[in-house]
């Protein structure tokens, strides 16, 4: 319950405030040299949602940690299953990924 609940609460702040959180992370995404694509580190994804303004309790954040380490070694979150359940309306494709891919052509 407690969970589903920090969802709600992120996906609303989301939508009132009209952030763009996509890039946060894929900024995060890139710094982590080991990190498989699609995840960040479990303390990027603590600083990520501080920098997007959330002040999440330890706890909290231990709770999406939960929710979206999908590896066996739990040193990563998948930020992308983060996104799609607290911010499905823009969900899509890295952009600057994208971009990157254009130009190195």
């Amino acid at each position: 319950r407690e969970f589903e609940d920090l969802k709600t609460t992120l996906a609303a702040a989301i939508r009132l405030r009209r952030m763009e959180v996509r890039s946060v992370f894929d900024g995060f995404r890139r710094l982590g040299d080991n990190t498989p694509p699609d995840h960040v580190t479990l303390p990027q994804l603590g600083r990520a949602l501080s920098m997007l303004g959330f002040s999440l309790t330890e706890e909290q954040v231990h709770l999406l940690c939960k929710a979206y380490c999908d590896r066996a070694d739990g040193a990563c979150a998948n930020y992308v299953e983060l996104l799609a359940d607290i911010d499905p309306a823009r969900e899509g494709p890295d952009v600057s990924a994208l971009v990157e891919a254009a130009s190195a052509k």
